[in-house]
């Protein structure tokens, strides 16, 4: 997604807590032509994000596109996740979400005009089983963009989520990535949403689901399931 904007044009802050993951997209984004500020950072730390959204607005002077891409997974019943795991799904899924949304749209409000993209999941509407912490963050996700949308329609400020099924990336198991969607898939879409097209449309849950099977596995295959990965 910071490849496929800088590519249109777009100067891209690029944030996460693996410095090695930030300097081969930012080495990759350079080698493009584009400008990039790579923020080593931990998404849960409400006053980290405030100081590293600071550090966009003194680079860039404003922030016109939000996207809320960084996630995390865990298969395992719930009975044997231990719960300071669940919690972090819900914290590095959901509370990242908001702590970026919290930091950033005061600065698209006094500007009254912004792009806010959340990424949800094809679990912010199917509970797979042996994904409960996934799917309650990724709902969460959803019903958040939905509201936040309501609340800055009249800052002329959009709102909406992409809810792939499974994509191409070290999230998803290997067994199962030769019918996973390229990641560039997803990223056109984030394009689309992030441009002027786009003005019209809030709220939205825009499913990228490719040619996959949708409720894939349920009770009946979580045993066989779990002895793959």
């Amino acid at each position: 997604i910071s490849l496929s904007l800088a590519k249109e044009g777009a100067s891209v802050a690029i944030m996460a807590k693996t410095v090695s993951q930030l300097e081969e997209t930012m080495a990759q984004i350079r080698n493009s032509g584009g400008d990039v500020l790579a923020l080593p950072g931990d998404i849960t730390d409400e006053l980290a994000v405030k100081g590293l959204i600071k550090e966009v607005i003194q680079r860039y002077g404003k922030i016109d596109i939000l996207v809320n891409n960084a996630g995390i997974t865990k298969m395992m019943p719930v009975l044997t996740t231990p719960p300071e795991e669940w919690k972090k799904i819900v914290e590095v899924n959901l509370f990242g979400t908001y702590n970026l949304c919290y930091s950033v749209i005061p600065h698209m409000i006094r500007q009254k005009s912004g792009k806010i993209i959340n990424i949800g999941s094809d679990s912010s509407f199917i509970g797979y089983p042996l994904m409960s912490a996934y799917a309650a963050s990724k709902h969460g996700i959803l019903g958040i963009t939905r509201s936040l949308s309501e609340e800055l329609k009249n800052y002329n400020i959009q709102v909406n989520v992409i809810c792939p099924a499974m994509v191409n990336t070290d999230m998803a198991p290997a067994a199962f990535r030769s019918r996973a969607i390229d990641p560039s898939q997803v990223a056109e879409v984030a394009v689309f949403l992030a441009s002027q097209k786009s003005n019209s449309i809030t709220g939205e849950a825009l499913k990228v689901y490719g040619n996959q099977d949708m409720n894939w596995f349920g009770a009946q295959h979580a045993g066989l399931l779990k002895s793959i990965l």
